[in-house]
């Protein structure tokens, strides 16, 4: 059963979150738009945003405190979307649902749900760029570079190309495969989020290099989990993953003691917690 205190905190994030994008997109009539706001408006917890805002909490830098930090963390959301609306398209995953809902190409239609996905990598940008009132230019600049590497060729798209390829040509993947495939699709995008909290509270190297060995752990964490939920993972090897995750939790939290901060790196130990109830 979900933490209470953790649940809270997700419930916290999320209204605000919801708030914050709801101001950021213009309201309008357009069939377009109304996708848009149909896709970010669901039902997701909004963990991304929340590693965001309780990475820069660590740091002490709260959000309620600093509105850029809520902000940039509607910005990510905006990304983790758009993920999400064209890994669902037919000519990817092919999804008729998620969480229960319809996917956005069902609800509307496939090249109104690509252009949303399109529209928003732009509003994300955009949104650093023109909403923030405190981040210099150097600090946004830092955190779109982020972002970009964390989704391009390299990154979330690279990763769900090899996903496709394997399940185009019908391959099963190996276990090395799978974790790079879902570090590409998963990880990197946690890791970006951490990144970010990392510049939005000003980390020094040590704390930064703590704080990001945290995420790479609290990623892979998050995937085998996953994994588990999904039932892509044989139930003879269920034992030996649930330990795997035991380990990665404990490096995560190795890390974030690193950064003696008991009461900043509560919610993030919360957040650990969280892989083996997703």
């Amino acid at each position: 059963m979900i933490n209470t205190n953790l649940k809270n905190l997700i419930l916290e994030i999320k209204s605000n979150v919801d708030k914050r994008i709801s101001e950021l997109i213009q309201n309008n009539e357009e069939k377009l738009t109304n996708a848009i706001k149909y896709s970010l408006l669901c039902n997701g917890k909004r963990l991304r945003p929340l590693l965001i805002i309780e990475t820069a909490r660590s740091l002490n830098c709260e959000y309620n405190e600093n509105p850029d930090i809520l902000t940039v963390a509607c910005a990510i959301e905006m990304i983790h979307i758009f993920s999400l609306i064209h890994d669902d398209l037919p000519c990817m995953d092919n999804d008729n649902y998620r969480r229960g809902e319809l996917t956005c190409h069902k609800k509307f239609n496939e090249y109104d749900a690509l252009l949303a996905g399109d529209s928003l990598i732009a509003l994300c940008f955009e949104t650093i760029i023109t909403k923030t009132k405190h981040l210099n230019f150097e600090e946004k600049c830092k955190i779109i570079e982020v972002i970009s590497k964390a989704i391009g060729y390299q990154g979330m798209c690279l990763g769900q190309s090899l996903d496709i390829e394997f399940e185009k040509n019908k391959k099963s993947k190996s276990s090395d495969e799978a974790e790079k495939i879902n570090i590409l699709k998963t990880g990197f995008l946690f890791k970006a989020c951490v990144e970010i909290g990392c510049i939005l509270g000003k980390a020094n190297k040590c704390q930064q290099e703590a704080l990001i060995n945290y995420s790479i752990n609290f990623g892979k964490a998050f995937q085998l989990a996953d994994d588990i939920k999904d039932n892509e993972i044989n139930s003879s090897e269920i034992e030996n993953v649930k330990g795997r995750i035991l380990n990665l939790i404990k490096n995560c939290n190795d890390n974030l003691e690193k950064l003696n901060n008991n009461k900043g790196i509560n919610n993030l130990k919360l957040l650990t917690n969280y892989c083996f109830i997703v």
